[in-house]
C-alpha cells in the first residue's frame, strides 16, 4: 500500500519539481531573475531528494526481504555462487509504477477534461 501511494504522489511531486526547475509554473513569469534562479535550484533539490527517498526505500525493502539466496554450482568452474532473489524489489517497484500510472489515468480521465 505504501508503494502504491508513493507512486501515486510521486507523479505530482516530480511535476512540481520539474515546473520549479524549468520556471514553467504559473505565476513565475513575474519573478525577478534571482527568484527564478532560487526556484530552479529548489526544483533540482526536490529531484535529488526524490532520488534519495527512492534509494532509502530500496534499501528498506532489501533489508526486510527474506535472506534466502540461492546457492548454485557454476558449470564451468565447479564453484558455488550465490544468486540473490530480487522478487521483493521488483514487486515493490512494479507497485510504485502502478501508482504512477493510476495517477496518470486519473489526471487524463478526470482532471484534464474538466479544465
Amino acid at each position: 500500500m505504501v508503494s502504491f501511494l508513493w507512486g501515486f504522489v510521486s507523479l505530482d511531486y516530480l511535476y512540481l519539481a520539474y515546473g520549479l526547475s524549468t520556471g514553467t509554473r504559473s505565476g513565475m513569469i513575474q519573478y525577478s531573475a534571482q527568484k527564478q534562479m532560487l526556484c530552479s535550484a529548489g526544483g533540482i533539490v526536490l529531484f535529488v531528494l526524490w532520488f534519495f527517498i527512492m534509494a532509502v526505500y530500496y534499501h528498506f525493502i532489501r533489508s526486510l526481504s527474506p535472506r534466502m539466496d540461492f546457492i548454485v554450482r557454476d558449470k564451468k568452474t565447479g564453484e558455488d555462487r550465490v544468486r540473490r532473489k530480487w522478487f521483493d524489489v521488483i514487486l515493490q517497484l512494479t507497485i510504485i509504477l502502478t501508482g504512477v500510472f493510476a495517477r496518470w489515468i486519473y489526471l487524463c480521465l478526470v482532471y484534464f477534461p474538466n479544465r
